[in-house]
Protein backbone atom coordinates (compact mmCIF):
# COMPACT_ATOMS: atom_id res chain seq x y z
CA UNK A 1 0.00 0.00 0.00
CA UNK A 2 1.31 3.45 -0.82
CA UNK A 3 0.19 7.00 -1.16
CA UNK A 4 1.37 10.39 -2.28
CA UNK A 5 1.10 13.24 0.19
CA UNK A 6 1.25 16.95 -0.44
CA UNK A 7 3.86 18.80 1.62
CA UNK A 8 1.30 20.09 4.16
CA UNK A 9 -0.05 16.58 4.79
CA UNK A 10 3.43 15.14 5.24
CA UNK A 11 4.34 17.90 7.73
CA UNK A 12 1.13 17.32 9.71
CA UNK A 13 1.90 13.59 10.02
CA UNK A 14 5.54 14.25 10.93
CA UNK A 15 4.53 16.74 13.64
CA UNK A 16 1.98 14.31 15.11
CA UNK A 17 4.46 11.41 15.18
CA UNK A 18 7.13 13.63 16.77
CA UNK A 19 4.60 14.83 19.34
CA UNK A 20 3.64 11.23 20.23
CA UNK A 21 7.34 10.31 20.50
CA UNK A 22 7.97 13.44 22.62
CA UNK A 23 10.53 14.78 20.15
CA UNK A 24 10.87 18.54 19.75
CA UNK A 25 11.17 19.53 16.10
CA UNK A 26 13.08 22.71 15.29
CA UNK A 27 11.07 25.54 13.76
CA UNK A 28 13.61 26.05 10.96
CA UNK A 29 13.34 24.04 7.77
CA UNK A 30 15.14 23.92 4.43
CA UNK A 31 16.82 26.07 3.16
CA UNK A 32 17.88 26.71 6.76
CA UNK A 33 19.65 23.80 8.43
CA UNK A 34 20.25 23.76 12.20
CA UNK A 35 22.82 21.43 13.77
CA UNK A 36 23.81 21.00 17.41
CA UNK A 37 27.09 19.80 18.82
CA UNK A 38 29.60 20.21 21.60
CA UNK A 39 32.96 21.97 21.51
CA UNK A 40 36.15 20.79 23.22
CA UNK A 41 35.20 22.75 26.34
CA UNK A 42 31.97 20.75 26.69
CA UNK A 43 29.76 23.69 25.70
CA UNK A 44 26.72 23.25 23.49
CA UNK A 45 27.16 24.84 20.07
CA UNK A 46 24.35 25.59 17.59
CA UNK A 47 25.17 25.89 13.86
CA UNK A 48 22.82 27.69 11.47
CA UNK A 49 23.34 27.26 7.70
CA UNK A 50 21.45 29.10 4.96
CA UNK A 51 21.47 27.00 1.78
CA UNK A 52 19.83 29.61 -0.44
CA UNK A 53 20.43 32.84 -2.33
CA UNK A 54 17.84 34.64 -0.15
CA UNK A 55 18.28 36.29 3.24
CA UNK A 56 16.53 34.31 5.99
CA UNK A 57 15.11 35.53 9.32
CA UNK A 58 15.72 32.88 11.97
CA UNK A 59 14.27 32.38 15.45
CA UNK A 60 16.99 31.31 17.93
CA UNK A 61 14.77 29.02 19.98
CA UNK A 62 17.61 27.68 22.14
CA UNK A 63 19.09 29.12 25.33
CA UNK A 64 20.93 32.47 25.21
CA UNK A 65 24.42 32.37 23.80
CA UNK A 66 27.18 34.18 21.96
CA UNK A 67 27.51 34.21 18.17
CA UNK A 68 31.17 33.27 17.74
CA UNK A 69 31.98 34.78 14.33
CA UNK A 70 30.73 38.27 15.26
CA UNK A 71 31.25 37.94 19.04
CA UNK A 72 27.73 39.23 19.75
CA UNK A 73 25.16 38.01 22.28
CA UNK A 74 22.04 36.20 21.11
CA UNK A 75 19.05 35.83 23.42
CA UNK A 76 16.62 32.92 23.53
CA UNK A 77 13.74 33.52 21.08
CA UNK A 78 15.61 36.38 19.39
CA UNK A 79 15.16 36.69 15.62
CA UNK A 80 18.35 37.22 13.63
CA UNK A 81 19.25 37.58 9.96
CA UNK A 82 21.15 34.90 8.08
CA UNK A 83 22.66 36.17 4.84
CA UNK A 84 22.50 34.15 1.58
CA UNK A 85 24.76 31.10 1.88
CA UNK A 86 25.62 32.31 5.38
CA UNK A 87 26.49 30.54 8.59
CA UNK A 88 26.12 31.46 12.27
CA UNK A 89 27.77 29.56 15.11
CA UNK A 90 26.31 30.12 18.58
CA UNK A 91 27.93 28.89 21.81
CA UNK A 92 25.13 28.42 24.34
CA UNK A 93 25.85 30.12 27.64
CA UNK A 94 25.97 27.71 30.58
CA UNK A 95 23.37 28.14 33.34
CA UNK A 96 24.42 30.58 36.08
CA UNK A 97 26.89 28.97 38.46
CA UNK A 98 28.00 26.39 35.90
CA UNK A 99 30.68 26.66 33.26
CA UNK A 100 31.81 24.33 30.51
CA UNK A 101 35.36 25.65 30.84
CA UNK A 102 38.00 25.08 33.49
CA UNK A 103 38.74 27.82 36.02
CA UNK A 104 41.06 30.45 34.54
CA UNK A 105 40.47 29.19 30.99
CA UNK A 106 39.39 31.77 28.42
CA UNK A 107 36.75 31.31 25.75
CA UNK A 108 38.20 31.02 22.28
Amino acid sequence: IGCFLESAGFHAILQKVAELAKIDLPQAEFPVIVKRGQNTLGEEVIYYFNYSMETQHILHEFEAGRELLSDTPLQQNEIFTLEPWGVRIVAVLPPKGKSGKQEGEAYS
